[in-house]
């Protein structure tokens, strides 16, 4: 696995800090299809683990004309 640039260590921080304090993170499922799609197409398997396991920790909102 590579190392980890400075700043994806910041954010990784900052978001397990927002979660434990009990916030909820919301991410628009649009966003996880491009990039998954994009981990797909660059073939990197790892990363699309990696980017399922998310799912556990963050709520993802549908694709809806509310949303969107």
């Amino acid at each position: 696995m590579p190392a980890k640039h400075g700043s994806v260590i910041a954010i990784m921080q900052w978001t397990m800090s927002c979660l434990i304090a009990g916030h909820h993170i919301c991410i628009p499922e649009a966003i996880y299809y491009e990039l998954r799609r994009e981990l797909l197409r660059a073939g990197k398997t790892t990363s699309i683990v990696a980017l399922d396991k998310l799912k556990e920790l963050f709520d993802f909102l549908p694709i809806s004309s509310p949303v969107i």
